[in-house]
This record gives structure tokens, C-alpha cells and sequence, in this order.
């Protein structure tokens, strides 16, 4: 294998070097250059503000403040990147930045090819004189690189149907009319120029799909839009975890069955991203239709697929996460054996907890009688700890966190889960004798409108005063009850604060996607920030790092968490569509 004597920084440059013909035919857009069976197409429609927006971007000043940032531009790596860039950029009498952007400022597009195995590259420019200057001398920079080493040329020149072609490794590039084209498949490349030179109808912007999904396509311009040809891929045998009719096991089919449900019968799928001075938004998207989810899957979307996730529950101090979602627990329960229908070890998993924790409530059916006494809304919600007064402080502090239920009849269930609850703490006091751990003391606080069962580890009586607290000193099991509301809280403080954020009255159901989540970077932050010195010698102890290198990592996670302010994320179904939001948030 010949040795490639162009630098790193030269070849990411050289994925805009071409050379050729232009102006030849009537221009068309990359979607009717592509084949027909492109299955994926990446669309930055201006990539000279995306670049922009980058560079100029608020939380830029705040990034080159960290001691990650300077660490990086101090490097040797980083100072020999800086010096072949100066040289790069003298050559070609401009910046990188304007190389860039007269290369590609009326935008880029990649195309992704399974029959070919091919990737294909288009920038396009409206300047291409210019264009062609700056690719000219990049290819005499290359060269003059390779001759001050004593290699051979690197660039293989070849000429296909009268546009020239240059090659370099693996890479294919060619320029014609309004575009530079690299791929790394000659095949790919020989259609695209066939296409360009000739015409067609059997192009990707022909495809009923791509069709559909730019007609869907949101007016608002975006950072960068996103098609798949999910049907393709399917075919293709791609990816077949995402296109299973059955989840690997409960725990995915809780999470993700109802998207499966979507991929497997889907023709396509969108992702639109959005940068923004104040956070980073992506939405990925694909086509709904109500006969596409089963009724073994009703559990996760809900009758007529509307189920609401409850609404957040706002109000709580220092709130490091919340996740809202519906799911019919009971629905997923019994229906088990129809969700996996070919996984026995899974069913029979089910069929074994579901016996024992029947008789932990005394002989009712666990799937029927107790998750179907629960309405379908499930939230989670986590704070920083607080320790109650008394009690030892652990060495490493966790998060407190609590899932909060709602009951169809809580008049009834209120009694059942509550004594359920104090033989759960008895059995763990057995259990935990045996493994010689402390016990815990039990208490009920009964309220006109609320009832608390909490309970606390005892305190150790033969502590040394420098002694590490023990983990488990984290938590004071607690169970409240709250009119409909059912809170399991590994906190006391938490379950006390819950109880009074929902008052008697308060109502409890609003409008809501049918998954939300949030996680809040600050509170993020300080937790980690309070356990930084066992953060410390727990990244010793796994990677081995010296006690300096592993402070570096754990102070580096720390400063980027600072530029954050948190992230939210929401799965719903509207207007025909099913779509999954991420929005990261900078702080202010």
C-alpha cells in the first residue's frame, strides 16, 4: 500500500478538490442526480450561515475559557495543525472560513447509496470561477507536499465521458456546472455523471417517498434536513434490531415498542436540526397511521393512539430530572405473551415475579388487580438528596428520586399498597440482617388528607467519627398518598415536598405529548461537583488513570456541564406524524 504523503489537515481540505467541466447541461438539483435507490439524503441548504452561527455563537467565549479548550489549542497536535492551516491558507490567499464558503456557500448535500455501497458529496457554489481557483491550487499545494518528501504524485488523473476526473486514496472528485462531487464508489460517480450528462427519469427526486417527505417537509429554514428510505433499508436487511416485530425484552418493548411499531411499517423517516443562539433542537419524524399499531401494543400509545403523559409536576427545589409517560402497565403485563410470542425465557421471567408478587398482595392477581388499579400515566422525578435531621451524612451523595402513580379507586387500593409497603420494609430488614446491614425503622404519619410511611436506617452506634457513611444511608424508603395520587419515594424529604405540590384539589391531568423528559445541567452540576472526590478515585480505580489525569477528566466534565442549561425531550403522535424532540438548552 502506497504511503499517502498528504497531511491530515490537507486531506480534510482535499475533499473539496476537483477539477473539470461546468456549465455543460441544464443544472439539477442533487436529488435528481442521485439514483433511485439513494436511501439516504443529508440536505445543509446553507452552510456558509451554519458555519456562521458556529463561529459566532454565544457560548463560543464561554467554551475557550475552559481549561479543556486551552488544553486542546495547546497541544503539539493542535500547534502542527495550526502551522499546515497557515500554510494552507497563504497558499490560497484566503482564510479557511472563505475557502469554505466559496466552495459550498449555496449549500451541501450527501447521498448515501446501498446498491453501490457509495457515498457521494455535492457543494455547491454559484461563483464557479472562483471555485475552481481555489481547487487548482489546492491540488498544486498537494503536489508540491509530495514532491518536498520525495513521493510519488498523489493524485491519479482520469477522464470519464469528458469531465475530468481526479483521485486521491479512495476518494473520487470531480467538478461539473454548479458542483464539486466526491464519492468514494466509481459506480456511484459513473450514474451521477451519466445523469448529469444524459438525464433520466429514475432519480431519487422521482421517488414517491422522497416525494412525500419534502411535500411534509416544515417551511421554517433548518441548520440541516435529513431523508431515509426506511423501506430500503428494511429490504437491505440493515439494521434488523430496529425493524423487529418483537422487542429483545421488556425493558426495550417499555421503552421503545411503540416506535418499533412505526419502523416496521414506515416508508420513511425525517431529521430536521435547528441551531439556534440558545439551544440545539433535533426532530426525527416518520409518517403515522393507526392500523400500524397493534393492539398488544394499545399499552404504549394509548385507545385510538391518544394517550397523554400526566403533566410535570413543577414546583420542586433543586429538580435534577423529570420523565412524564403513558403506558398501560397492565396492559403490557398481561398481554405479555402475545408481545413475545417467540422469547420464552421472557415470558416465563413474567409468569415467575408475577406469582410471587401476587402473593405479596395476598393472593390478588398482580397484572389485573393491582397495575390495573394504576392509570395508564407514569412520572419520575429526581432531586439533589437532602438528609434528614439525625441521620449520618453518606460519603457519596445520590440523587433522591420517586415515581408518583395515579389509582382508579383510591379508597381501596390505598389500604392494600400501603400495608404491601410496610411488609416490603420487613423483608428487607430480614434480608439485610443476614448481610449484616442496618435496619430500618418504620413510621406512619396519618394526615385528614394525607397519609406518610417512611422509614430511615438506623444510625451505626460504633462509628469512628472519620469513618465513610455507607451508601445505602442515601435513602429513607417512603410511600405517600395524596387523594389519587400513589407516590414510591426513596427519600422522605422528597415524598414530604410531593405531597405538598399536589394539594387536595390540584388538578393532575393536563394536554401532553405521550412522553416528555427534562434534565437540568446545573443541578446536574452540583451534584456531581459534591461527589468530586469520590468521582475522582472511582476513575482511578476503573480506567487507572494517575490521581492528576483523573482529576482532569472529572474537572472537564464538570466545566462543559457549566455551558449547559438542561435538555428536553417529547414522543408524541399529531397531524399524521410520529416525532421524537431533543432540545439542549445553553446557559444564559
Amino acid at each position: 500500500m502506497k504511503r499517502r504523503p498528504v497531511s491530515a489537515v490537507l486531506s480534510v481540505f482535499l475533499l473539496f478538490v476537483l477539477s473539470g467541466e461546468r456549465g455543460r447541461a441544464a443544472e439539477k438539483s442533487p436529488a435528481e442526480l442521485l439514483p433511485a435507490t439513494t436511501a439516504l439524503y443529508v440536505e445543509i441548504a446553507h452552510p456558509d450561515q451554519l458555519l456562521d452561527t458556529v463561529l459566532q455563537h454565544p457560548l463560543r467565549p464561554k467554551l475557550e475559557q475552559t481549561a479543556v479548550y486551552r488544553f486542546a489549542t495547546t497541544s503539539a497536535k493542535y500547534r502542527q495543525f495550526t502551522a499546515v492551516r497557515q500554510i494552507v491558507e497563504t497558499q490560497l490567499d484566503a482564510t479557511w472560513q472563505d475557502a469554505f464558503k466559496s466552495l459550498s456557500h449555496a449549500g451541501i448535500v450527501v447521498g448515501g447509496d446501498p446498491a453501490t455501497e457509495g457515498i457521494a458529496v455535492f457543494a455547491r457554489t454559484r461563483d464557479s470561477a472562483r471555485r475552481h481557483t481555489i481547487l487548482d491550487k489546492f491540488v498544486e499545494l498537494v503536489r508540491l507536499d509530495a514532491a518536498a518528501k520525495k513521493h510519488e504524485d498523489p493524485i491519479e488523473e482520469h477522464d470519464y465521458r469528458g469531465i475530468p476526473v481526479r483521485r486521491i486514496g479512495d476518494a473520487i472528485f470531480a467538478e461539473f456546472g454548479e458542483y464539486l462531487l466526491i464519492t468514494n464508489k466509481k459506480d456511484l460517480g459513473r450514474q451521477i455523471a451519466d445523469q448529469y450528462l444524459d438525464g433520466s427519469d429514475s432519480h431519487l427526486a422521482n421517488q414517491p417517498s422522497f416525494q412525500k417527505a419534502v411535500a411534509q417537509r416544515a417551511q421554517t429554514s433548518s441548520a440541516g434536513w435529513a431523508y431515509v428510505d426506511v423501506a430500503a433499508l428494511r429490504a437491505a436487511g440493515v439494521a434488523k434490531d430496529l425493524f423487529r416485530a418483537e422487542s429483545p425484552d421488556v425493558a426495550a418493548e417499555l421503552i421503545l415498542g411503540g416506535i418499533f411499531a412505526h419502523l416496521i411499517k414506515t416508508d420513511l423517516a425525517t431529521a430536521t436540526l435547528q441551531i439556534r443562539d440558545t439551544d440545539v433542537e433535533l426532530e426525527l419524524a416518520t409518517p403515522h397511521a393507526a392500523d400500524w399499531v397493534p393492539a398488544t401494543r394499545e399499552f404504549y400509545w394509548g385507545p385510538n393512539n391518544q394517550g397523554q403523559a400526566p403533566a410535570p409536576i413543577t414546583g420542586l427545589p433543586n429538580q435534577l430530572a423529570g420523565i412524564g409517560t403513558y403506558r398501560n402497565l397492565s396492559q403490557l403485563w398481561v398481554g405479555v405473551s402475545d408481545l413475545f410470542p417467540t422469547n420464552q425465557q421472557v415470558i416465563d421471567k413474567l409468569a415467575e415475579a408475577d406469582s410471587g408478587l401476587s402473593n405479596l398482595f395476598g393472593g390478588r392477581d398482580f397484572g389485573d388487580e393491582i397495575l390495573g388499579a394504576i392509570q395508564p400515566g407514569i412520572q419520575f422525578v429526581a432531586t439533589e438528596s437532602e438528609i434528614p435531621s439525625g441521620q449520618p451524612v453518606p460519603t457519596v451523595r445520590l440523587p433522591a428520586f420517586a415515581l408518583i402513580f395515579e389509582l382508579k379507586d383510591a379508597a381501596t387500593m390505598r389500604p392494600e399498597l400501603r400495608r404491601t409497603f410496610q411488609s416490603l420494609i420487613g423483608f428487607f430488614n430480614i434480608v439485610g440482617s443476614t448481610q449484616g446491614q442496618p435496619q430500618l425503622d418504620m413510621k406512619t404519619y396519618d394526615e385528614p388528607h394525607w397519609t406518610l410511611v417512611t422509614s430511615r436506617y438506623l444510625p451505626p452506634v460504633d462509628r469512628a467519627k472519620d469513618d465513610p457513611v455507607a451508601i445505602h444511608y442515601n435513602f429513607t424508603p417512603s410511600a405517600a398518598f395524596i387523594e389519587n395520587r400513589f407516590i414510591l419515594s426513596s427519600s422522605e424529604p422528597l415524598a414530604r415536598q410531593l405531597l405538598q405540590i399536589a394539594p387536595p384539589g390540584t388538578p393532575t391531568r393536563q394536554t401532553s405529548p405521550n412522553t416528555w423528559g427534562h434534565v437540568d445541567a446545573h443541578v446536574g452540576r452540583e451534584i456531581l461537583q459534591a461527589n468530586r472526590s469520590a468521582l475522582i478515585t472511582q476513575n482511578q480505580l476503573k480506567k487507572g488513570h494517575t490521581p492528576e489525569e483523573a482529576r482532569g477528566e472529572v474537572d472537564a466534565l464538570l466545566e462543559l456541564l457549566r455551558l449547559l442549561s438542561g435538555a428536553d425531550l417529547t414522543l408524541g403522535i399529531s397531524d399524521g406524524t410520529m416525532a421524537l424532540k431533543l432540545n439542549i438548552a445553553v446557559a444564559n
